[in-house]
């Protein structure tokens, strides 16, 4: 009689199922490994997200600080650029000078240039990192306002330009060894009354010129700042705070 070897009626009684089974445990670690995974790397993505809007939340305080700073300096050029335009119309060459020097040295020296901080925002960029921001409000609003400070970087160039010739100027007018004693002295008033190089009405007039440029030039720049950068800058640090609950 035929005898069959016992493991072999074991084997052909599990068959299928349990192929089935093994496939099946297979399957559900494959799966659960890549659900791990995929947790892993949302946990990780989102420690990252937390250190990057913590870093720009940061950076728009520091604009906001460096935008009031702005305005309020400024305001403070304004008016000396208005007092050396009125000491210039009334300018006799046996009148006193020392206001009008150590109001035409200390203003080329206290131009102010916007200034901003992006570092963070431009972190995020280069590396493609802005898509771990997923908040979609935070998102867009964070790409609109540091686009428009774009603006800012013209600006700066135009204000240099201008404040080089408005440096330049300051020759044509003023001796030079006072401009220089006003400046070593730690800008203190002369304390003689030298004239001006000239009391040409021509010389003046494109002296002034070059000032009112130079104060327009401010003013759009501080218009701006107050209706635009900062207000943005406040709006977009209250939104951040809503939505990632940052406490300063």
């Amino acid at each position: 009689m035929e005898t069959h070897a016992p493991h072999l009626h074991k084997a052909q009684s599990h068959g299928w199922k349990h192929y089935l089974y093994e496939f099946f445990m297979l399957f559900l670690a494959v799966t659960l490994g890549f659900f791990v995974e995929n947790q892993r790397e949302h946990y990780v993505d989102r420690k990252k997200e937390i250190v990057y809007v913590n870093g720009m939340f940061k950076d728009l305080v520091t604009d906001t600080i460096n935008f009031s700073q702005f305005i309020s300096k400024t305001m403070e050029n304004e008016s000396r650029i208005d007092s050396l335009i009125s000491l210039l119309k009334t300018y006799r060459p046996s009148g006193p000078t020392e206001e009008l020097y150590y109001l035409a040295r200390t203003l080329f020296g206290r131009i102010e240039r916007l200034q901003y901080n992006k570092r963070t925002y431009d972190q995020l960029k280069s590396s493609g990192s802005l898509r771990l921001i997923h908040h979609q409000a935070v998102l867009d609003s964070v790409s609109k306002y540091f686009e428009s400070l774009q603006w800012i970087d013209l600006q700066n160039q135009l204000q240099i330009e201008r404040q080089t010739l408005y440096g330049a100027g300051l020759g044509e007018v003023f001796d030079a060894w006072t401009i220089d004693s006003v400046f070593n002295t730690n800008f203190s008033k002369p304390n003689a009354s030298p004239s001006l190089v000239t009391s040409d009405k021509r010389e003046l007039n494109r002296f002034v010129m070059r000032l009112h440029i130079l104060k327009g030039v401010a003013l759009y720049n501080l218009r701006r700042v107050v209706n635009d950068f900062l207000p943005n800058a406040k709006k977009l640090i209250a939104l951040i705070k809503e939505e990632y609950r940052i406490d300063e």
